[in-house]
Parts: C-alpha cells; sequence; structure tokens
C-alpha cells in the first residue's frame, strides 16, 4: 500500500467531510456542529459566494470572499473554517493553521462534532507540515470529542508513519469497528500485520478487503507451476481464481506484475482447500506496483487457489502471473 495513496485519500476524505454548510443552515449540533448566525451578521452573501468558488475550484476568489465576510464578521467560527479549506486547497498550510486556530477560538463548546472536525483538520495539516506532536494532540482531541472511525483511522495513520505500529492498529482496530466495510482499513490494517511480521493475520485482512471490493469473480482454471506467464485482464471489482494442486513441503513463489504501468495495482491472495488464507501480499517492493508470494511452504497436500485482484493504486489494466511450484 502506497502512503502518497494513503494520505490522498485521507486529505480527499477530510476536505469531503468538511462542507461548508449554508448560512440558514448553521443551527448549532444539528449540522455537525456548525456555528448558528450572529444576529445581525453582515454580507452572509460573500460568505455564500465564498462556498460556491469553492465548490468549484476558485479557491483564490474563495478564499477572498472569506476574508471580506471575516472582515464584518470577525468572530465568525465557520468563516475562519471556509477560509481554511481555500488555504489547504492553495499550499497555504501557515494560514490554513492560523485559520482553524482562530476557528477554534470562537467555535461553541456545545457542538463536540464541529470542535472535532476543526482538530481532525487541523492534526491534517500538521502531520503534512511534519509537526507529529502538534498532529497527535488534535487527532486525540478529536477522538475524545467524537470517538468515530474517521477519526481513529487519522491518528491510526498518524501513528503508522512513525512506526508506531502497536498504537496504529490499535486505532485501526476501534476504526474497522466504527466502519467494517470500508476497504482502505482492511488494507491498512494487512500493511500494520506486515510490519509487525504476522503473516497470517496479514493474509486474513487482505482476503477481507478482497472480499470488500469484489464484484465480479471470474474462475479462470489451473495456473502453470513451471514459471509460464498467463496474461490476463484485471477490471474494477474483478477477482481472478486460479488452481494448482501442491503437496505438503513443496514451495510455491507467485508474482502478479502489472503490464500497463500503474494502472493496475495487482494483489495476491492464497487459499488453502477450505478456503482459508495462507498467504497474501499487495506491495512486493517499494519501488513498483507487483504483488509477490514467495517461497511459502505448502502444509498439505491438496488443490490450492490463487486469488488475483487488486488493491487502491489502480483497478484496470493488464497483468502477468507467474508461479513455480519444486520441492523442498
Amino acid at each position: 500500500m502506497k502512503r502518497l495513496l494513503i494520505a490522498l485519500i485521507l486529505l480527499t476524505t477530510l476536505l469531503a467531510s468538511s462542507d461548508i454548510p449554508s448560512l440558514a443552515q448553521q443551527t448549532g449540533s444539528e449540522q455537525g456542529g456548525s456555528q448558528a448566525v450572529a444576529p445581525g451578521s453582515v454580507l452572509p452573501q460573500l460568505y455564500e459566494r465564498g462556498g460556491t468558488r469553492l465548490d468549484s475550484g476558485d479557491y483564490e476568489g474563495a478564499a477572498l470572499d472569506f476574508s471580506l465576510f471575516l472582515l464584518f464578521n470577525p468572530t465568525y467560527s465557520q468563516g475562519f473554517f471556509a477560509r481554511a479549506l481555500s488555504q489547504i486547497a492553495l499550499n497555504n498550510r501557515a494560514a490554513a493553521i492560523t485559520d482553524l486556530t482562530n476557528a477554534l477560538a470562537f467555535a461553541p463548546q456545545t457542538s463536540p462534532r464541529y470542535l472535532a472536525n476543526l482538530f481532525g483538520l487541523r492534526g491534517q495539516v500538521y502531520q503534512q507540515d511534519g509537526s507529529f506532536d502538534l498532529a497527535l494532540d488534535d487527532y486525540t482531541s478529536a477522538v475524545d470529542l467524537d470517538p468515530t472511525g474517521e477519526n481513529y483511522a487519522n491518528r491510526g495513520f498518524l501513528f503508522a508513519g512513525a512506526r508506531r505500529f502497536e498504537e496504529a492498529l490499535a486505532d485501526f482496530d476501534s476504526a474497522a469497528g466504527l466502519l467494517p466495510d470500508v476497504p482502505l482499513l482492511a488494507l491498512a490494517r494487512a500493511n500494520l500485520f506486515a510490519q509487525l511480521q504476522n503473516s497470517s493475520a496479514e493474509a486474513v485482512e487482505i482476503l477481507r478487503y478482497v472480499n470488500l471490493i469484489q464484484t465480479n469473480v471470474i474462475t479462470v482454471g489451473e495456473l502453470n507451476t513451471r514459471g509460464e506467464a498467463s496474461i490476463v485482464e484485471v477490471t474494477n471489482g474483478d477477482v481472478l481464481l486460479f488452481t494448482f494442486e501442491g503437496a505438503q513441503g513443496q514451495l510455491v513463489s507467485i508474482r502478479a506484475e502489472p503490464l500497463t504501468g500503474n494502472t493496475i495495482d495487482p494483489l495476491l491472495v492464497l487459499l488453502d482447500e477450505n478456503g482459508i488464507p495462507l498467504a497474501a501480499n499487495d506491495d512486493a517492493s517499494g519501488s513498483d506496483l507487483s504483488a509477490a508470494i514467495r517461497q511459502f511452504e505448502l502444509p498439505a497436500d491438496g488443490v490450492y487457489t490463487v486469488m488475483l485482484t487488486h488493491a487502491l493504486g489502480g483497478d484496470n489494466g493488464i497483468v502477468s502471473i507467474t508461479m513455480i511450484l519444486r520441492e523442498n
């Protein structure tokens, strides 16, 4: 699982969950804790126009409108929050942190979800800035105020990036309990188990990911055991099933390599006759998107299944899959 991909997914998730409510909608906790319009609010049309510009991708225009609005409404928390989103889109992280700090200062303390959103977003900016301790403080505040799966996941990714894998796993466990149907969390947990050298748990989590994303299961047939490549197409939601006969103690090595650049990110799972995952892999190395199961010792005689699908780095392309089966 590529760290850049994770960061992009997290940022997209955060921004998508930080919609700017209209002034008429801001009624306290009913809108995620947004601040209510102060009596006598001046030039609300500037705020509304800023939101429209933000939605359309005119981030400089949005920042200008929110700045003008704040000149006349200097204690309006949601105005600072909205301008912070514009600053994030413009990559002005220092300005975004200042705006989010002001948004927190003027936020209603009776709106925990809104406060948690502010802490979570500021934590994301601190994380991108490399300020681990500040990001951790904000993510923890977000979890304490609003213990959602998203808030646990954000802190978990921070811990994972700092190689604090046990703490990351605890947060991902909490996140997965609250968001059991999110494929990203299954892959994140699998990646942690790989770092902790728990290959059996890694395989279980990758199989859980496959079950979450599969929409089309295709039985291909027997896989050549002498290294002859099978060239197949994989599209979004496809799970291709190959079989082979193996004997106890034999060593199996399987590799799935993309042939169409970065449009497909192969993923492999090896199952026993009972459908139990034995081994799995997303990224064989940090240099490309290939997946590989290396020298896995078969536990018993029988017919084994190899599942080929895609991870989150690309879901459509041509894949070469090869396998070598040899005596130990």
